[in-house]
Order: C-alpha cells, then structure tokens, then sequence
C-alpha cells in the first residue's frame, strides 16, 4: 500500500541523474509529514538508480528503498514499537514551513553551546509529541547522575537498565565513560564562562577558605569567590577544591601556593578585597603571608575576617564532648592557672593579677554550669533520640561521640 501523493513522480532519467533533489516534505506522506520517519536522500552512484533511506525519529530503526517508497512497513513499525505516541499531537515548534527540504527538517538538538546550568534550568514542560534525541537523553541522564550525588556505573547496572528499556526498549545504550566525558564538556564550558565573567567584571572580590580533614583521612581546601555582579546581585562560586596529601606537611608556602595558583588562574590577584577563613595554625600564617605580598605586588590591603562560625563550632564540639563523654577534672586547669600566678608574681599590673586570682574559680563555675546540662534527665533524653534518629538516617551503627560532632544534631 503506497501512502503518496500521486502528485510526485519520479521518472526513471530523475533516479538516474547526481542533481536529484528530494521534494519539499509537505508533499511527502503523513508518515514523513508528521515527523514519524526522516527521509534522506542517498549518495550518487553512476548508472544507478538513487536510493532513499527512511529514519525512524523516535528510535535507530531504519530502512533502504527504491522509488516510490512503501510506507507500509513504516506505519508497522512505528505502530508496534511506539503505539503510545500514534495518538498524541504534534508539538507546534516541530511542524516546518510547506517549502522546507526534507534534509534540513531534521529537529536541531545539538546543545553543545549551551553550559550545565542554562540546560539544567529550562523547566518547560515536555510536549506530548517529542521526537527522540539522543544528545537530550544524554543530558537528562547527566542532570539525574549529579542532582542525586550517584556514581555513574549506575547507568551500566542491569536494574537501571531494566527500567529504561521498560519506559523505552529501543533506547540507545550510552556507557559510563561517555557520561563521565559529556561532564567534563560542561565543566569546561562552565569554567570559560566564569573566567569571562570575571574579566568583565568592574567590582572586587572576596574568598573564603576552609581546610579540613575527611573521615578517611584526606585534607583538602576550598576556596569559595564571593562578588556582585554588574546588576549588584551576590554570586559565589566555588573556585578550588584542592587536594593537600600531596605535600609532607601544609606549610605556608605551600598553602600561598596553592592559593596563588588558582587566583592568577582567573586572573583576579590584584582584586581581591577580603578573605574570610577558619582559623587552623597553617591558615594563620598562610593568610600573613598572602597579605604581605599582595599588598607589595598589587597594593592590595586585603581584610582578613576570622570565622566566628568556625570558633564557635570549636567551643560547642570542646562542649559538647565533656558534657556526654568525658569525665575531666579540674586539676590540669587550676595548676595552669597557678603557674601563670606565679610567674607574675612581681608583675606591677595590677589588673592581670586580679583576673588571674578571679579565673582560679572559674573551673567550679564551669564544672557545675555543665553538669547542671549532664543530669538534665530532658536533655539526655533527647540527645539519645536525636542520635537514634542519626543512625537510622545513615543507616550505620556509628557512635554517639561521632555523631554529636555532625552540625545538625549540635
């Protein structure tokens, strides 16, 4: 059964001639027309009829054929494979003007301009007739791997797969290798984009730094960039995460280094007008050290803040600690207390020698403040509830003295 219009004839000197043209696609069949099947035209043979392949669009399937071509098998196929889309509209957007060739109707998915977070922010809904794009299905597959922290092997576990082939059994299969590259484009896509961005930018910039050791024993830095932007809103980005094990320990040198690298990187060193950071010994005298050059090289009198978070963080965990595990006495701290006594025993300051004789009570005020919170029977209730809470959400058996560490239950 032939489903074209017997308007378009095609004589034998037509199918034998290099200058062949497909015509336009409103004069096709409707399976073409509707954009179930893409029809191209195959290359020249001499003395050869020419030959037309017919693409499935919503899967790989494809067929080769003399003219005129039998559509039969067409509708067969989309009929059986893709039932579910027989009866649904098409999307406006994807209907061509009458005069359109058919080699230039093809859907334009290529996305390679577009950065993560322009593709990741289009919210529109999808239409009830959408032809198959691979590159859109790659996109989809990246956005689900990171918005769920999941590793990529999980697109070549057979339970995964299971689930795709029931939603699509014809999809394509796309490796964890190909994923993983495809994130890499978008990270350096993203990263061109910010370094523009930043060249451009009139106001200065401001860092936070963070050094930290993990559970499994690997330091690192973050360095976060703080700026407004020229419609004076607060944009941040995180600019280094930066692996320390390499060096035998973090000395300021080393630390400068690190952070030197990455700001001349982005070319930013000469506009930097704060860094906010925590306040661990090497970060100390690696923030010294970045003060005393910048302002020698760039005049640059950055500000340092300390993070009252970070201090606070350390009081509440040192806290924390003695009220529910250790049972600590006061002896170490009026010794220490006495030692510095006496070596200002002839100190003319009068006032140091009252805050030290004030401070020999202060371990009894502490001691009992604190156990006024250790006895509080409501407290202690409520921590074990927390903490029970903590497990099942992490499903382990981790200890109380782990867990009263984590910011949530703090």
């Amino acid at each position: 059964m032939l489903d074209m219009p017997s308007r378009i004839t095609l004589s034998k000197s037509d199918l034998l001639s290099p200058n062949l043209e497909l015509p336009s696609i409103s004069s096709l069949a409707s399976i073409f027309r509707n954009r179930k099947f893409k029809l191209e035209l195959l290359p020249y043979k001499e003395n050869e009829l020419r030959l037309f392949k017919a693409s499935c669009n919503s899967c790989n399937y494809s067929i080769k054929s003399k003219w005129p071509i039998n559509t039969t098998n067409l509708n067969i196929h989309f009929n059986k494979k893709h039932f579910n889309l027989e009866n649904h509209t098409i999307d406006n957007n994807l209907i061509l003007e009458d005069n359109s060739n058919i080699e230039n109707s093809s859907i334009n998915t290529n996305t390679t301009n577009n950065t993560l977070n322009s593709y990741f922010s289009n919210n529109k809904k999808r239409p009830s007739f959408i032809l198959f794009s691979k590159e859109d299905y790659k996109y989809n597959l990246l956005n689900f791997i990171i918005s769920n922290n999941l590793p990529f092997s999980i697109i070549e576990s057979k339970t995964f797969n299971n689930l795709i082939k029931y939603l699509k059994d014809d999809l394509p299969i796309i490796s964890r290798t190909t994923i993983r590259r495809e994130l890499d484009i978008f990270y350096n896509l993203e990263l061109t984009k910010l370094k523009k961005e930043l060249s451009i930018n009139n106001s200065l910039f401001s860092l936070t730094l963070d050094e930290w050791k993990s559970s499994n024993n690997i330091d690192f830095l973050a360095i976060t960039l703080h700026y407004r932007d020229s419609k004076f809103n607060l944009r941040s980005y995180l600019i280094g995460f930066e692996y320390l094990n390499n060096y035998i320990t973090y000395t300021s040198n080393n630390l400068y280094l690190t952070i030197n690298i990455i700001l001349k990187d982005f070319n930013i060193r000469n506009k930097i007008i704060s860094i906010t950071r925590d306040n661990a010994s090497p970060i100390n005298s690696t923030i010294e050290l970045i003060r005393k050059k910048y302002n020698i090289k760039y005049n640059n009198n950055i500000i340092d803040i300390k993070c009252a978070a970070h201090i606070l963080n350390l009081i509440s965990n040192s806290f924390l600690d003695y009220t529910f595990f250790n049972n600590n006495t006061t002896k170490k701290f009026n010794k220490d207390i006495n030692n510095i006594v006496e070596d200002n025993i002839d100190n003319n300051i009068i006032d140091i020698k009252l805050l030290l004789a004030n401070s020999k009570a202060l371990p009894n005020i502490v001691r009992t403040t604190i156990n006024r919170f250790k006895y509080n029977h409501f407290l202690k209730h409520l921590f074990k509830k927390v903490s029970l809470n903590k497990r099942i959400e992490n499903n382990s058996n981790i200890g109380s003295k782990i867990l009263i560490k984590d910011n949530v239950t703090r």
